[in-house]
């Protein structure tokens, strides 16, 4: 569904691209997150060689320089993201989980992370040399981040009420418990 929702979103040049372009491996049975990723990379590629296009357009022209004109086109406007200002951007989330080769369990836990708790994942994560599939580990470690934040944000605002949990929507309260303390997202839940 996000892949085809990505796909949705460029604009018709690029989806052709992108149609005529992928090609994933023939072992993989689900090519949904390479999808994702390659929908990304193909967005960002073509943005960047539309901004260089556009850079040399507004370079100033030698000729027109005698005639009082200068011939600089005024560079777009910086796109504004309202998210938190240390969020890290989709692109750069889809580059890490491309890097790294994350399976959808791996992508979606990074994805149920706040922009605070993705930016330190994003910048601490590393894994052992030896490991092919780091999924697992990594997992792990998103929910040791997690937990490190609330804790840090807990003792910053005593008072304030705990970050919403999936564990509200459980009625076995041993099974709650666990689920509030792996902070599993909701798609977790529903397979316990």
């Amino acid at each position: 569904e996000r892949s085809v929702q990505k796909l949705q979103s460029l604009t018709p040049e690029v989806q052709q691209q992108v149609m005529a372009e992928f090609s994933p491996p023939p072992h993989l049975t689900d090519v949904n997150d390479r999808l994702f990723h390659f929908c990304v990379r193909s967005e960002r590629s073509h943005a960047e060689q539309a901004e260089g296009d556009h850079k040399e357009r507004g370079a100033i022209h030698q000729s027109e320089i005698g005639s009082g004109q200068t011939g600089i086109i005024p560079s777009p406007p910086k796109p504004v993201h309202d998210a938190h200002p240390e969020a890290p951007d989709e692109m750069a989330l889809a580059e890490f989980c491309e890097r790294w080769k994350l399976n959808e369990d791996a992508v979606a836990k990074l994805h149920t992370l706040n922009p605070v708790m993705q930016q330190r994942v994003l910048a601490e994560w590393d894994a052992p040399s030896y490991m092919t599939k780091v999924d697992g580990r990594f997992i792990l470690f998103c929910v040791q981040i997690a937990k490190e934040v609330q804790a840090q944000q807990r003792s910053w605002h005593d008072d304030a009420p705990p970050l919403v949990s999936a564990a509200a929507d459980v009625d076995d309260p041993v099974l709650a418990e666990f689920v509030e303390t792996w902070l599993l997202n909701e798609r977790s839940v529903q397979k316990l």
